[in-house]
């Protein structure tokens, strides 16, 4: 008979523990998480809100008819520089005064050719500013 009592009460501790963890569950799983940090929440301070004065739409200069929407710039475009074909013939560059022979003229720094300023003038060619761009021009071999 304690057998059957020893049983009788191993099989309540086993089948009544998850009763009284099944209430447990019940609570509020986020009840205790007072020291637990929002990880969506910045921990940097936060910016710093310059104002300054905007000019208005319609207000700029002598031109109203600009519209009352929010202003956009143009884009800046980049075009390709493509350097002017032309012939280059001869250099002297070991002189005080190095110069070229482009298209049958003698020419010499500072000259321009097709519109391309020449900026130098060395062994191995032309040192040429285009539209902004430099080049360099070989001798044609």
């Amino acid at each position: 008979m304690r057998d059957g009592i020893r049983i009788f009460l191993v099989a309540m501790l086993l089948f009544c523990r998850p009763l009284s963890l099944l209430a447990a569950a019940e609570e509020d799983p986020f009840a205790d998480l007072s020291g637990v940090q929002d990880p969506f929440l910045s921990k940097l301070p936060p910016p710093e809100i310059i104002e300054t004065d905007v000019e208005q739409p319609g207000k700029m200069g002598n031109n109203n008819n600009m519209p009352n929407g929010p202003q956009t710039r143009n884009p800046t475009v980049i075009k390709d520089v493509v350097l002017p074909k032309f012939k280059l013939q001869g250099l002297v560059w070991d002189s005080e005064h190095p110069e070229s022979i482009v298209e049958g003229k003698v020419l010499g720094i500072g000259d321009k050719v097709q519109g391309a300023e020449i900026r130098t003038i060395g062994k191995e060619g032309l040192g040429l500013l285009y539209e902004g761009k430099q080049f360099q021009v070989k001798m044609d071999e």
